[in-house]
């Protein structure tokens, strides 16, 4: 139980470093620090940032392999297009 939780912590704790909008990681921040900016000029609520990491992590990990995720700013699904008709069925409609 003491392995989990250390591992859980640095994960968090990764995670809270990592800028979610380009992926740069802040080594020298430390816990003290609610708000950061990284190095490509997004300013981050470390909390919020966290969050929004542990997120895109999850829905990396519930959906792969599905294809349904592309990460990003997007949660795109896809959908698929089924026709509820035949194609011959068109053409017997057509020629009466």
């Amino acid at each position: 139980m003491e392995y989990l939780n250390k591992q859980t912590d640095m994960f968090l704790d990764l995670k809270s470093k990592t800028c979610c909008e380009c992926g740069w990681i802040n080594q020298d921040l430390n816990l003290s620090i609610r708000e950061w900016t990284c190095k490509n000029g997004h300013v981050l609520d470390r909390d919020l940032n966290a969050a929004k990491n542990i997120l895109k992590e999850g829905l990396k990990i519930i959906s792969s392999g599905t294809g349904d995720y592309t990460g990003g700013d997007s949660n795109k699904t896809s959908v698929k297009k089924h026709k509820s008709v035949k194609p011959e069925a068109h053409l017997s409609l057509a020629n009466g």
